[in-house]
């Protein structure tokens, strides 16, 4: 399951000069997007039956056009991550997001941005 927008898509709503808004659903999943100059919120609310065996959320931004990137985080689950170092960071794709909101401030202004939003569940075998 994923939720795909951009701030170039149809339901992107312009407040305020440079903030904008933009919200994506599917039957799982709904997430807002805020974005301000030097920053995008990124909120999530997942169905109650999408709350079964959720670990968190992994995120895939591309900027410009570019390649996406999964964006990286702190957070490790304990045991999954060998020798863990302080300031270590580690894919959303393998290390979820273990939270409802995230801001990523590497946004610049007048750049183009893509963000894919996945649930990572635990497997049945954990």
């Amino acid at each position: 399951m994923m939720i795909r927008f951009d701030q170039d898509s149809p339901d992107a709503r312009r407040t305020q000069g440079t903030k904008m808004r933009v919200e994506k659903s599917n039957s799982t999943l709904h997430v807002k997007a805020v974005a301000e100059t030097h920053v995008i919120l990124l909120a999530f609310k997942p169905s109650r039956s999408a709350l079964n065996d959720l670990r968190g959320f992994a995120i895939k931004r591309s900027a410009n056009g570019g390649q996406p990137v999964w964006l990286k985080g702190l957070k490790y689950f304990e045991g999954a991550v060998h020798d863990p170092q302080p300031g270590d960071e580690y894919s959303s794709y393998d290390q979820p997001f273990q939270t409802f909101f995230w801001s990523d401030y590497a946004a610049t202004p007048d750049a183009t941005y893509k963000f894919t939003m996945c649930r990572a569940l635990a497997s049945r075998e954990a």
